[in-house]
């Protein structure tokens, strides 16, 4: 009885009288829908009716079902598709999986919901699989599924757009997410017509009122009465006139921008040039055939298309022996591209187009209609992340891209459609037909609809030979599924509204051709001898929580024709574990480059990104300090000074190592001087080098009427600015006093602003220039340096070198250099504003040119380079062989330390020198000064003089920090350096040969002095040199008639509560 030569003979049967009866059906004269915006707003396509349709007459042309099986499985809440789907309980899709959703391309997925104007219902579905799945290659690769159409509930008049009817519900769940205002639900209209209608009568019954006064009933009524109901209130027209024609059509529809036949067939497109019928190919399974004749250059047909961002979310779990499924037969009907995680699945019957290389007569694409664009946003120009839909915004999770099919040439009505899918999909059909082998368990397997057809005998559900099927009993049209601990059994026979020849005419008018919708899944419990009537039980279709389905009915003299063979779910032919899958490939010529995953966008070239490397607040930074200074100590030189890199920028500062990442030290810590109260327009070779003094938190040491400079050694007189590479920052300074102003004489002899320096940005190797901001506005306030490039504009050359070279880097879809050279030209000449940006490009000419800053990393980069240690060691001075750190002299403050060894006549440090003219220059004289203060700069301290001459040097390194050991001394210690001006330094040196008056009109650090080891000094010494016997007497003398500006005393009477006008305890001791 269960024999696979009966199935097979009948397949062949069906399929030769079936396809001649479908295509014979096709050929209609008019076009009955057509695809145009919705009347509704934001709401994307919508269906339109392009002729009249009576109450229960088929809306369009019967299409197919693709059943998506476990969606909640593999869609995340970002993908969109299943936003299309349908309620599988009336589209037979419940049967194929635990949880399914529904695609109906054409109608199904493109017409709109609305709450209170709908004009048709969903039809059914049949199962109608073609292929044997022990010796058909194509068994799976298509749905089994099809037949859908609409059904009108009303007439439906020429113009109107088709809303299909759906649960009330779904408005109200939805209704929470953003549909700019417009999601309306049915009471919302309902309130508002009664209102419209009230307004009306009350103008009516008023015919005294001016316009003016009813205007103002109306703004009152939507602003002051009605409007916290914000949905209502946009529902209420404005004027009487708008209001008249809402109480006559509705305010559901008087909201909505509806079209004519004669602008839908000017501005619409057809959806009904396609029919669905059995492929003239055999292997191919349906096909689409033309409707009517549709003239070459037409369309035939647009596709709106959903798309899924991640093509892997098609992929699937595997679901025991014989059914496993490796992805969801949607991916057969999707166009897709090798390169991309894009699938763009159609919401029309294109669908059902086929593929032949050799008989095509249609190709695809892109539609130059407003669908590819919304709101001036052209979405092929989008990136993926651009296209992805916010699912909490309805109005984004309409069809953004659309396909248009045009007809290559004339295509006849009946004559099959076709295109070429391309190489790559018939490679893969080709491997597929070679390596497919009978799926297991194929030869016990029947199809569902054949056993029906046939009316295979009915075995008890707990037979052990129903392997593969289940039973559906039949129920009448709307049977409660009400719950009940002991259900009572009933007579079959006594229930005569479950025969459909009962059924009321309306019922029969809808629901005849539905498989699914008034059948319940059942178990048949036992037969008579004859196996003609039974006993069943029938169960809920909604799953329950437990394992256990919910019993609704029982029944007795059950009739053969009451119940039908359904597949178990994994068990039909799309769950077959070798069913074809393959998406059909996007021809590369149209698909957009920068949605291909191996697209190189400019950023993805990371243009004058740095490594950061270690960062150091992240990490265990004690150790990572000790880990770094170890370095710098076992190196020859940690930090060197040697000629910039920068043309005409005299010298720079270079690492001698490399600092391993952000917010790392170059030359340790050491302290900043504030300078208070410096006359503004003085001239002051130093100005170049001074800081403001909020940076460096020093703003406090001058009073509200006062300012405050910093002089910062090292980095902050030393590196050089150039804005496309800064690569330190200025770090945190602290207060930190080590001496007591009341008992110390050093107190205030030395700055207290300490532990200061420069920060890493990122990583930086050795033999790279250091650079640091100035400030973008010091280029600008410079007469030669205001047209310098900022930081922005080497970015904006960056990007476009960047995104220049990208279009040369994939040998497929490369473009010449030639052409690559011609573009950037022409951006150049007009695509670039800004004047700075050009300089940046203008040497910019040739492709090597353009690799060669890539090979650098960036534009910046490549105006600069990276010095050999080799090269500093010959070209440079080493400058962080000393460090500060507290000096083993109490009142002398910081002191400079060995960092490591120097040899006897070595050179210790180099100090570049800036030059203060005149004794004067470290007065300070502002009107406003209190009294009692010391007016001398305490810049002075740190200054290098002769008594007899009115120049004073500011050594601008580390060398400021060396401290005073008189050769005299009798304490055992003595000096172990000793300053010289320097031999190496060119520039110094023809100085020295000068007069003052030549010197003068140097204004940077022109001179330098070394300080050179008298003896050899070991890693942690202090170093000392003797300042001379006139320092040391005034130090003595300071010593000898100290008397302290805060007396003891003062201490005691504060914590007496007495009150002391001159005590100068601060918050900060």
């Amino acid at each position: 009885m269960w024999s696979r030569f009966l199935f097979t003979l009948l397949c062949l049967l069906q399929h030769g009288s079936r396809a001649e009866a479908e295509v014979h059906e096709m050929i209609t004269p008019e076009c009955s829908l057509y695809l145009a915006d919705s009347s509704i707003k934001n709401a994307g396509f919508g269906v339109f009716a392009g002729r009249d349709f009576a109450y229960g007459e088929r809306i369009g042309e019967p299409g197919i079902g693709i059943h998506v099986t476990d969606p909640s499985l593999i869609f995340d809440a970002n993908e969109v598709l299943p936003e299309f789907g349908w309620d599988p309980y009336t589209t037979g899709g419940v049967h194929e999986a635990n949880d399914v959703l529904t695609f109906l391309p054409g109608v199904g997925m493109l017409s709109n919901f609305h709450p209170t104007l709908s004009n048709v219902m969903s039809g059914g579905l049949k199962e109608d699989p073609i292929f044997d799945r022990s010796k058909d290659v194509s068994t799976g690769a298509n749905t089994a599924y099809h037949n859908f159409t609409f059904i009108a509930t009303k007439q439906i008049e020429a113009g109107s757009e088709i809303f299909p009817s759906i649960d009330q519900g779904w408005f109200s769940v939805d209704s929470g997410q953003d549909w700019d205002g417009n999601m309306y639900l049915g009471s919302d209209y309902e309130k508002a017509d009664a209102i419209i209608n009230d307004l009306l009568q009350f103008r009516k019954n008023n015919p005294n009122l001016s316009d003016a006064q009813f205007s103002d009933v109306i703004y009152r009524m939507k602003n002051e009465i009605v409007q916290k109901h914000d949905r209502v209130t946009k529902l209420i027209p404005n004027t009487l006139q708008d209001i008249t024609r809402a109480a006559d059509i509705g305010s559901s529809r008087a909201i909505l921008n509806e079209h004519s036949i004669n602008w839908l067939m000017a501005n619409g497109k057809c959806l009904d040039n396609i029919r669905a019928g059995v492929s003239t190919i055999p292997a191919a399974g349906r096909g689409a055939f033309a409707s009517r004749f549709i003239p070459k250059g037409s369309i035939v047909s647009p596709a709106p298309l959903v798309q899924i961002m991640n093509k892997d979310a098609f992929k699937l779990d595997m679901y025991g022996p014989g059914y496993e499924r490796s992805q969801q037969l949607l991916l057969n009907y999707c166009f897709g591209h090798k390169h991309s995680s894009l699938l763009l699945c159609p919401t029309t019957a294109v669908s059902l187009i086929n593929h032949s290389g050799d008989n095509k007569n249609a190709e695809y694409k892109w539609s130059d209609s407003s669908a590819n664009k919304v709101n001036d946003k052209h979405f092929l120009m989008e990136s993926l992340e651009q296209l992805h839909s916010d699912p909490q915004k309805l109005f984004e999770l309409n069809s953004k891209l659309m396909f248009d099919f045009i007809a290559t040439r004339d295509i006849e009505a009946g004559e099959e459609i076709f295109i070429d899918y391309g190489v790559e999909w018939e490679n893969a059909w080709k491997e597929h037909t070679e390596q497919w082998e009978k799926p297991y368990g194929a030869d016990t397997f029947i199809p569902a609809n054949v056993m029906n057809s046939e009316k295979w005998d009915i075995l008890l559900s707990d037979d052990p030979a129903l392997l593969h099927h289940s039973y559906l009993c039949q129920l009448e049209p709307f049977s409660p599924e009400e719950y009940a601990e002991n259900i009572p059994e009933e007579d079959y026979n006594a229930n005569p509204h479950i025969e459909q020849e009962s059924w009321p005419e309306e019922h029969r008018v809808m629901y005849a051709d539905h498989d699914f919708l008034w059948w319940w899944p059942c178990d048949v419990v036992e037969s008579n001898p004859e196996n003609t009537i039974f006993r069943t039980v029938v169960y809920s279709k909604i799953e329950q929580d437990s394992h256990d389905p919910a019993v609704i009915r029982r029944f007795q003299n059950v009739p053969r024709h009451a119940i039908k063979f359904v597949n178990k779910r994994y068990h039909s032919d799309q769950h077959v574990h070798n069913a074809f899958r393959h998406y059909i490939p996007i021809d590369d010529g149209i698909f957009p480059l920068h949605w291909r995953n191996d697209y190189v966008r400019a950023e993805d070239i990371r243009l004058g990104t740095k490594n950061e490397g270690i960062d150091f607040y992240n990490m265990d930074h004690q150790q990572v300090a000790y880990d770094y200074e170890k370095t710098v100590r076992e190196a020859k030189c940690g930090v060197y000074v040697a000629t910039s890199t920068i043309p005409n920028a005299g010298k720079g500062i270079y690492m001698g190592v490399t600092v391993p990442g952000k917010d790392f030290t170059s030359i340790s810590q050491y302290p900043v001087l504030p300078v208070v109260d410096f006359p503004a327009g003085v001239a002051w070779d130093a100005r170049d080098y001074v800081w403001f003094g909020n940076t460096y938190e020093t703003e406090y040491e001058a009073g509200s009427q006062g300012h405050v400079d910093v002089m910062v050694v090292n980095h902050g007189a030393l590196a050089n600015f150039h804005p496309g590479l800064v690569n330190f920052h200025p770090g945190k300074t602290f207060f930190s006093p080590l001496l007591d102003l009341r008992i110390d004489p050093g107190a205030g002899a030395f700055s207290d602003y300490a532990d200061f320096s420069f920060l890493s940005q990122h990583e930086v190797k050795a033999g790279e220039e250091v650079f640091i901001s100035y400030g973008e506005s010091w280029f600008s306030a410079r007469e030669g340096l205001k047209h310098n490039p900022f930081s922005a504009n080497y970015l904006e050359a960056n990007q476009i070198i960047a995104s220049s070279f990208s279009l040369s880097i994939h040998q497929e879809i490369k473009i010449e250099n030639k052409q690559v050279e011609e573009l950037l030209q022409m951006i150049k000449n007009n695509a670039v504003f800004d004047e700075r940006t050009k300089l940046v490009l203008s040497s910019v000419e040739s492709f090597s040119q353009i690799e060669d800053i890539i090979i650098q990393n960036g534009s910046a980069e490549s105006t600069t380079e990276t010095r050999s240690l080799e090269w500093l060691e010959e070209n440079g001075i080493c400058v962080d062989h000393l460090y500060v750190k507290e000096s083993t002299i109490r009142q002398a403050g910081r002191g400079a330390f060995a960092r490591r060894f120097i040899p006897k006549g070595s050179v210790i440090i180099s100090a570049p020198l800036l030059c203060t003219w005149g004794r004067h220059m470290f007065d300070m004289n502002a009107p406003y000064l209190p009294e009692g203060i010391n007016k001398k700069h305490l810049k002075l301290n740190y200054q290098l003089a002769h008594k007899d001459s009115s120049v004073f040097f500011f050594p601008i390194n580390t060398a400021i920090a060396i401290n005073h050991q008189s050769a005299k001394s009798k304490s055992g210690n003595s000096p172990n350096a000793e300053m010289r001006w320097s031999i190496s330094d060119k520039k110094s040196l023809y100085y020295q040969q000068r007069t003052l008056e030549d010197l003068k009109k140097e204004h940077y650090g022109t001179m330098s002095m070394d300080f050179v080891a008298t003896r050899d000094i070991y890693p942690e010494e202090e170093v000392f040199i003797d300042y001379g016997d006139e320092w040391e007497h005034a130090w003595n003398e300071h010593v000898k008639n100290f008397v302290s500006p805060c007396p003891l005393s003062s201490m005691s009477e504060k914590d007496s509560g007495e009150t002391n006008e001159d005590s100068c305890l601060t918050s900060k001791l």
